[in-house]
């Protein structure tokens, strides 16, 4: 199962993939002015989560769900350069595992 995520303009973030959950998403979040970021959006895929970040450009982070939480070593997780020149795109690629794409924020 393959799942990429990228951001589509500045309020809109793209979750594309066969799995439950993937679908376009509003990007709302707290703005924090000293850095520049806006926190649009966070995700779980299996035991990862992924937070969206903004700044006029995409960013995305990749953890494990939590301390303790087994990482899935067997899964590709890449970055890489989006068709759109404002976002980058997070590939997870589960293998076989069937997963569902949880919006948590």
């Amino acid at each position: 199962m393959k799942i990429n995520i990228s951001g589509a303009s500045d309020d809109l973030i793209e979750v594309m993939g066969d799995a439950p959950g993937c679908d376009e998403h509003g990007a709302a979040g707290d703005h924090d002015r000293e850095s520049g970021f806006q926190l649009a959006g966070v995700f779980v895929v299996g035991n990862v989560r992924v937070r969206c970040l903004y700044d006029g450009c995409w960013s995305f982070a990749v953890g494990p769900l939590a301390d303790g939480v087994v990482w899935p070593k067997h899964w590709k997780i890449t970055i890489k350069v989006a068709e759109r020149d404002y976002s980058s795109e997070i590939c997870i690629d589960t293998g076989d595992d069937k997963v569902a794409v949880i919006r948590e924020r």
